[in-house]
């Protein structure tokens, strides 16, 4: 679905180019958000039990409501129109990767393990955007399970500061290392041979 959520997000950019900005992608954001958020909304605009139609004109009213600018509200409409909605997500992730490489950026993914200050992700933009040469952009999340630091994915290229990777690190070289018979010497207990 990731290539349908890329053909998407070319499509609208190549066609709004100067109108799909933060706001624009805030927009579809906000959106999905109140999907995810709203079971009676998500049933009847990702069920198979509404017609077209109808998803067109709730999507339409919703996107109304909340006050989004027309070019946002007839892309959601085409998506709802289309089935497409649920794709949402991947779909603002793509068009985020377009508009940042349309401007010479890269976009990258900053995992941390607790939730990072704006001074922090600037840091790390600031110096990774002087190791690829680009000016970064980050999709930014938090996943505790990483216990402490940061991972960076940038070009297909991981760089892992976790204290997770390093505990595994460390696993694998007490579990490669060579085991040393300990035998008992008379002087002062055990010792090795």
């Amino acid at each position: 679905m990731t290539n349908v959520a890329q053909s998407y997000a070319k499509a609208v950019f190549e066609l709004h180019q100067e109108q799909v900005n933060e706001s624009f992608i805030a927009a579809l954001k906000a959106f999905d958000g109140l999907l995810k958020d709203s079971k009676p909304l998500k049933g009847v605009l990702l069920g198979p039990a509404t017609s077209s139609s109808k998803r067109q004109k709730i999507t339409h009213d919703v996107a109304e409501a909340l006050g989004f600018e027309k070019p946002v509200t007839h892309f959601l409409e085409l998506l709802a129109k289309r089935g497409r909605l649920g794709l949402l997500e991947n779909i603002e992730k793509q068009l985020k990767k377009i508009q940042c490489e349309a401007s010479g950026g890269v976009l990258g993914d900053l995992v941390s393990a607790s939730p990072l200050d704006g001074a922090e992700v600037e840091n790390l933009k600031a110096a990774f955007g002087t190791k690829a040469g680009k000016t970064v952009e980050f999709e930014v999340k938090v996943d505790p399970s990483l216990l402490a630091g940061v991972k960076v994915t940038l070009e297909g290229v991981t760089y892992d500061g976790t204290l997770r990777s390093k505990l595994r690190e460390l696993r694998e070289v007490f579990v490669n290392a060579p085991i040393q018979q300990k035998v008992f010497n008379g002087n002062n207990g055990l010792g090795t041979a």
